[in-house]
């Protein structure tokens, strides 16, 4: 696409809408999903992908550098949580009002998906594929003079799919009339959480 034709968006931070869904079962020929279940109250979803290289030196100069993808981080800021949700993606025990966790707990993997509104409007729609979260932090405090709050916070790791490499599929418009990209409608966005994309739906 040429410059002249590039469409120019000055992007903003509005992220919403966030759903999980667990894998159910994932091999080389196949990811299979549970239906995705919402998650609200969320404040920020930041993912960071790194990259390793490793340098080869002859005479004295660079002769040579590799460049692989690293770890994929990504980290969840939520107003709260419900117990369930909490006991769901870290794999512990949520019945009768309490929570159990245990050293044999085992985190689930899970695709995140969310949507961020980037110009009024316009929306981008993300779905990470294959995530699995760590044990959060948790601090208490005594109730002080100035008013404070206490977020959620969700660290994980976002790995490449089994079957195909993927680990990260967005979505920001789609083909319209004589294949012209068009903005993303309230239809397209509502369909996109009721299955993951790119995944087989467990039966």
């Amino acid at each position: 696409m040429s410059a002249s034709t590039a469409e120019h968006t000055l992007r903003r931070q509005s992220v919403r809408k966030l759903y999980f869904a667990e894998i159910i079962s994932e091999s080389e020929s196949g990811t299979v999903y549970d239906t995705p279940f919402p998650s609200p109250w969320t404040n920020a979803v930041k993912v960071s992908p790194s990259t390793e290289s490793a340098e080869v030196y002859s005479d004295d100069v660079l002769a040579e550098r590799v460049t692989m993808p690293g770890d994929i981080s990504i980290e969840i800021t939520k107003d709260s949580d419900a117990p369930e949700v909490h006991a769901k993606l870290l794999g512990h025990t949520y019945e009768d009002g309490e929570m159990v966790k245990s050293k044999n707990d085992v985190a689930p993997f899970f695709a995140v998906m969310y949507i961020t509104e980037y110009s009024p409007g316009k929306y981008e729609l993300e779905c990470l594929y294959r995530v699995q979260f760590e044990l959060p932090e948790k601090e208490r405090k005594t109730a002080e003079k100035t008013p404070s709050y206490v977020q959620q916070t969700y660290k994980g790791t976002a790995y490449p799919r089994i079957d195909n490499g993927a680990w990260e599929r967005t979505k920001d418009r789609k083909k319209g009339e004589g294949g012209t990209l068009v903005p993303l409608t309230k239809e397209d966005i509502d369909a996109w959480f009721t299955a993951v994309p790119g995944g087989s739906e467990a039966s």
